[in-house]
């Protein structure tokens, strides 16, 4: 298992803008891992 994920920069629509539905499918694909 890894120890840590960086997907900081995947998880933007613009620099620095988070994107929520994008934040919530990876969490859940994360979790279904």
């Amino acid at each position: 298992q890894p120890y840590a994920v960086d997907a900081c920069s995947a998880l933007e629509s613009s620099p620095g803008k988070k994107e929520a539905g994008r934040m919530k499918a990876f969490v859940h694909a994360v979790r279904s891992a």
